[in-house]
């Protein structure tokens, strides 16, 4: 079953966590191998296997890159791991934001000694900003179903997750 009817939530990219969160629970409440000890050996194996399958499902939508892969593989688009673009068009559009990452590195680099965290703060909330941008696009071509755009998309966050986790650990 497709994990967006499984724990009735749209089928979409951009998704309340919250609100998933809150349909996981209530799925797992009712399908947790415990609550179905007493039972014939059937049933309690249908409900471990559907709480298998609970689980994963909230992994994966829970997760922004994974939602997104998940979304293409349903739709027959193959992912190379790690997520990699032939796209050289897709590269190009992206080539002016990367150049403004690298710029505040360069920044960053040459102020180390002054206000390092400001300045690691001002980046990071240029990758938010970026982020929220991206993720809006791969909701967007997810709807058109232009899905090598979603993926190209989904390269992109990749790398600006990565980027944020190394500012957070720089930070903290």
């Amino acid at each position: 079953m497709n994990f967006f009817t499984l724990l009735r939530i749209p089928h979409k990219y951009l998704i309340n966590k919250d609100n998933l969160k809150k349909q996981y629970i209530n799925a797992i409440k009712i399908s947790h191998p415990n609550n179905w000890v007493y039972n014939t050996q059937t049933l309690k194996q249908f409900h471990y296997q559907q709480s298998i399958h609970l689980n994963e499902a909230y992994t994966v939508l829970k997760n922004d890159i994974l939602r997104g892969i998940y979304m293409l593989e349903i739709n027959n688009i193959k992912i190379t791991k790690p997520l990699m673009s032939d796209n050289k068009d897709f590269y190009f559009k992206l080539y002016p934001i990367l150049q403004e990452l690298e710029y505040l590195d360069e920044e960053i680099r040459i102020s180390l000694q002054h206000n390092l965290k400001d300045n690691l703060k001002r980046l990071y909330s240029s990758l938010l900003s970026q982020e929220t941008y991206v993720k809006e696009q791969i909701d967007y071509y997810h709807f058109n179903r232009s899905f090598e755009y979603m993926k190209n998309y989904l390269i992109y966050l990749n790398y600006l997750q990565s980027r944020k986790k190394d500012i957070e650990n720089s930070i903290n």
